[in-house]
């Protein structure tokens, strides 16, 4: 027999009552979660159906004014956590009530934004915050994993944040290898939305990749240096590819940013009134047409190789797991 305690609550054993030869354990969250079959991008017509799955943690959600007031007043003397840092913003981590919040100072590419409850964005060097929440990911080979063999691979079902730069000079930089976006996705995104548990889950990714003027290019053609990622972009021709995931479809291809993204200077377009009808731009690893330029996927899901690498997009991250 057990006695199970929820979290917050008490057991009260008085009289005569003994319990022993007993221990006391402590429920740990599961590493991932499964999640069920979703339409992908289901507003705009996608016929596309994925299983879903939540690992890892990052700040995703804009609290509302009045939270954000509350905790704006409370946090000065409170201890500080982990920090997320997004080029050069820092955002600092408190727990408020058992939930994780971050604070920092909004940069939006457009002041007319709004978050997910319509309150629009904050900008002028304001304080804002944000919950830290699980991240939610499309599973891409969920039938081949369940066959065994395969490591499952992953991609964010939104865009996490935005300001961070293809690389920060457009002199011949248009190569994941030596990007900046590279870097900080195996940096920096790594060890704050993962602790030393679920990294131990991540499997490194053996990606080759194209050169300028390939990006529509089959892989076996690409002549670009090979790059072993724990965290990566997809590539223009994984999201074209006709008999790929995504079917090569435009509908099949949107995201939608999270608050934070929004916060973090991601471009985003359509109804950006509208927190998940409103889309985003989206970085892929592709080198584009030029060596100044990259690819991506823009706000209408179309696949763009003319974005320069200085400029600033969403970051939708994919990886493996080993499970």
């Amino acid at each position: 027999p057990a006695i199970y305690v929820e979290e917050g609550g008490n057991l009260t054993i008085d009289g005569t009552s003994v319990v022993d030869g007993n221990k006391v354990d402590y429920y740990t969250p599961p590493l991932y979660i499964m999640g069920e079959e979703e339409t992908v991008g289901s507003i705009y017509g996608s016929s596309l159906k994925l299983r879903t799955m939540t690992f890892g943690t990052y700040p995703q959600t804009y609290v509302g004014d009045s939270l954000n007031t509350t905790l704006e007043n409370w946090y000065s003397n409170q201890p500080a956590g982990q920090t997320y840092t997004i080029r050069d913003k820092v955002w600092t981590t408190y727990e408020y009530q058992g939930e994780k919040y971050v604070r920092g100072t909004s940069k939006p590419y457009d002041k007319s934004y709004t978050y997910h409850d319509g309150t629009t964005i904050k900008s002028g060097g304001k304080a804002v915050w944000f919950k830290v929440e699980p991240i939610k990911w499309y599973i891409l080979n969920y039938d081949a994993w369940q066959s065994g063999g395969e490591d499952i691979e992953l991609l964010s079902e939104l865009a996490l944040t935005g300001y961070i730069r293809f690389n920060p000079s457009t002199s011949d930089r248009n190569n994941w290898k030596d990007s900046e976006l590279q870097k900080w996705l195996n940096n920096e995104f790594l060890n704050s939305a993962f602790n030393d548990n679920e990294r131990e889950l991540i499997a490194l990714t053996k990606n080759k990749n194209n050169v300028t003027g390939e990006y529509n290019k089959a892989p076996d053609t690409w002549t670009g240096a090979d790059t072993e990622d724990y965290v990566y972009c997809k590539s223009y021709y994984e999201m074209s590819n006709s008999a790929g995931v995504f079917k090569g479809t435009a509908a099949n291809r949107l995201c939608s940013p999270t608050d934070f993204a929004l916060s973090n200077y991601c471009v985003s377009t359509r109804d950006t009134t509208n927190y998940r009808t409103g889309t985003c731009y989206w970085w892929l690893r592709s080198a584009g047409s030029t060596y100044s330029n990259a690819c991506l996927v823009d706000g209408l899901g179309s696949l763009n190789y003319t974005r320069s690498v200085t400029e600033d997009n969403g970051v939708r991250p994919a990886l493996h797991l080993s499970i």
